[in-house]
């Protein structure tokens, strides 16, 4: 399906879903609770918010920097805000790093690394998900010993991913048809070691 056309669609599914919770939720008792929430925590909320953006932008440029592809700070922090909106108000999660992709260049080396680094971007934020959720269960003795062993066992599964698939990235990028190695080798040459094929 067409990008824009997913986007359409799942624009419309969220519409409908927000009809659908109006009239199941009273939505007076939801003024209530909203009308009661302390609005001088809403400066410090909306502070900590922006840094996140900022810094997250700037991890963007670092990845695309890294991938040959000059890009201003303005030009993607305007492309990422964008696209956590349509993260937060489509279903799924993949609506705003579509657009983040089709808002870079159109040339076809670009576009390539522009897909690559948002899928590197998402791997990063995964890790760092991971890590985080993994901190927090020896810190917090009241968790499920269920929910603890889950987390743990899940962050040791992507750390040895990780680590095994880097071990074995120039055997991985070879076992892939040819036509997708040319591509993949100069994307990430230079930041998996691979200079000297590409």
């Amino acid at each position: 399906m067409n990008p824009r056309a997913l986007i359409a669609v799942k624009a419309a599914i969220t519409v409908i879903a927000f009809i659908l919770v109006g009239y199941r939720v009273n939505l007076t008792k939801v003024s209530q609770t909203l009308s009661g929430f302390p609005t001088g925590w809403i400066p410090a909320i909306v502070g900590l918010l922006a840094l996140g953006l900022i810094v997250s932008t700037l991890k963007w440029k670092v990845v695309l920097d890294t991938l040959g592809q000059t890009v201003s700070v303005a030009r993607l922090a305007g492309l990422f805000w964008v696209g956590l909106f349509f993260n937060t108000f489509l279903p799924g999660r993949t609506g705003g790093d579509i657009f983040r992709a089709l808002g870079l260049p159109k040339s076809a080396s670009s576009r390539s690394r522009a897909v690559t680094s948002v899928i590197i971007d998402r791997g990063m934020n995964l890790v760092a998900l991971v890590l985080i959720a993994s901190v927090a269960t020896f810190l917090d003795d009241r968790l499920p010993h269920s929910v603890v062993s889950a987390v743990r066992l899940f962050a040791g599964g992507v750390l040895l991913t990780a680590v095994v698939g880097f071990r074995l990235r120039r055997r991985l990028l070879d076992a892939l048809p040819e036509r997708a190695t040319a591509k993949l080798y100069p994307l990430l040459g230079a930041s998996w070691g691979l200079r000297d094929l590409v």
